[in-house]
């Protein structure tokens, strides 16, 4: 079940399953519709040599300034001329998209106006086709790409829907202010290691030792030879899913501003006061770390020069723990909490430590996120005491009025992952929006759940700790869903079956 990836599939394996270009930190995610599909197919046959695999990406000598990926969306395959039959194959949750009617509802994406967001919004609601991914090393470098993108993709038929600018920061740290990108699972295939390869990639056994859904094609569908054959077939059917993956991309805006004034004005209703260690300590306690990666599991309290916050920081190894014995009670990282929610390891109630951790496993997501939009303040004061008081002067003298530019700030969430409804789609309905999983009393996740003030009966997020605890007020909705789509990341092989066409 767990073997490693062979040469030739390492090879076929887009590079963005395998990393995610921590030397490359600027990116562009362009999102494209097919207007003339003889004149598309023609340029996306010279695309393929283009896309970095998993095996250039992982010999680091050969890593070069930029890099490319693409995707297609159902309508994409459908446009460019691939029939119904075949794009049938695909699970339904691909086939109608995230913007169906009735997704809204139960991931969350709630408009301004408090009704589920059924549109790609700042893309006009246009059909997206294809998502062109290229990350760089650079700003320069990333705008003459841009320059010559859109030259080169408007001459081979398609039309620019949207064009976003993500970047990797140098503290590693969203824009509320905590270290971002951690709780990252390895694929077994790749390291060695890690969760079942299946779980990432379609065409091999995932934890549970099944075969993820993957579209399969008789024989005759690809005289050309180029898709791999079905590993559990007995009929020769070729697997136009191997060795690719689906890819969630949701663009999230994220309103800094309402996120610290609710610490800041919830730590007066408490406590009559707003100290600085009174802030970070609620905001960490709502996020399940403090704002430099260490889990609150580990240090319960902050203290930046400890020999166990040290020793993580030093070592990398913000992720390596488990509730289990150590935090049964969610006194140190609340229930509630996102992280706790997102991955919540061994511990889910109910069942045994091995129980939830299985069930974890089997819903774990890859995620290649990155933030868009200038910071509201510098991030890095959250991360030494010394430096907490400037939170304090920020957050007293309300933040909006010092962001004279009124920027759209936010998080570009990319995951990966071979099955959408029981790993993304299960893990934001029954998770992240499930107001009775793991004693949430009510609550949603206290970042990407759905707090709008219309949201019947939630609840403030409870704290627990030996006293009682506390449960906060009303958390506001400080993320807001702006637009996305659900994609196929195909192997390489697979993107050169597309281009050829059935």
């Amino acid at each position: 079940m767990k073997d490693l990836l062979s040469a030739e599939d390492t090879n076929d394996i887009q590079s963005w399953i395998y990393s995610g270009y921590p030397h490359l930190p600027k990116s562009t995610y362009a999102f494209l519709r097919i207007d003339d599909q003889i004149r598309a197919r023609q340029f996306l046959k010279g695309i393929p040599w283009q896309i970095s695999s998993a095996t250039k990406s992982r010999n680091r000598q050969a890593q070069s300034h930029q890099v490319l990926n693409v995707a297609f969306t159902a309508m994409g395959l459908l446009a460019l001329g691939i029939d119904d039959e075949t794009v049938e194959k695909f699970p339904i949750e691909f086939q109608e998209g995230m913007n169906a009617p009735h997704r809204g509802a139960f991931l969350g994406d709630i408009s301004p106006g408090g009704k589920p967001d059924h549109t790609v919004r700042d893309y006009a609601a246009s059909a997206v086709h294809l998502l062109f991914a290229c990350h760089f090393i650079s700003a320069s470098v990333r705008d003459s790409w841009i320059s010559k993108f859109q030259r080169d993709s408007s001459a081979g038929g398609l039309s620019l829907v949207g064009l976003e600018l993500g970047e990797l920061a140098d503290s590693g740290k969203e824009h509320f202010g905590f270290k971002d990108g951690i709780s990252n699972p390895e694929i077994h295939g790749f390291k060695g290691a890690g969760s079942a390869t299946g779980e990432f990639i379609l065409g091999y056994p995932n934890e549970q030792g099944c075969m993820p859904v993957s579209p399969l094609l008789s024989p005759e569908s690809d005289p050309h030879d180029l898709l791999p054959p079905a590993m559990c077939d007995n009929r020769n059917m070729r697997d136009l899913g191997r060795n690719g993956t689906y890819l969630v991309f949701r663009k999230l805006a994220q309103d800094v501003s309402a996120f610290w004034n609710f610490i800041a004005d919830d730590c007066r209703r408490r406590l009559g006061r707003a100290e600085p260690a009174d802030l970070v300590w609620l905001a960490s306690k709502l996020v399940g770390r403090w704002p430099n990666g260490v889990s609150l599991v580990e240090a319960p309290h902050f203290d930046a020069y400890s020999e166990i916050m040290q020793e993580r920081l030093k070592a990398g190894s913000l992720n390596d723990f488990t509730y289990g014995q150590t935090d049964t009670s969610g006194h140190r990282c609340p229930f509630a909490a996102h992280v706790a929610r997102m991955n919540p390891r061994d511990r889910i109630q109910g069942l045994s430590e091995s129980e939830a951790l299985g069930t974890t496993a089997r819903h774990r997501l890859l995620r290649r996120g990155r933030r868009y939009g200038p910071e509201l303040f510098d991030l890095k004061i959250l991360d030494t005491p010394e430096s907490w008081n400037r939170l304090q002067q920020l957050f007293q003298s309300r933040p909006e009025a010092q962001d004279t530019t009124r920027s759209d700030r936010g998080l570009f969430f990319i995951a990966f992952c071979a099955n959408i409804r029981e790993q993304f789609e299960f893990v934001q309905r029954a998770w992240g929006n499930n107001p009775h999983f793991n004693s949430a009393k009510g609550s949603q996740d206290p970042l990407i759940g759905t707090n709008s003030s219309i949201t019947p009966g939630r609840s403030g997020i409870p704290i627990p700790d030996r006293d009682g605890g506390i449960t906060t007020g009303l958390v506001p909705q400080a993320v807001s869903f702006r637009g996305g789509g659900y994609f196929f990341l195909p192997s390489i092989a697979a993107f050169r079956w597309i281009c050829h066409g059935k």
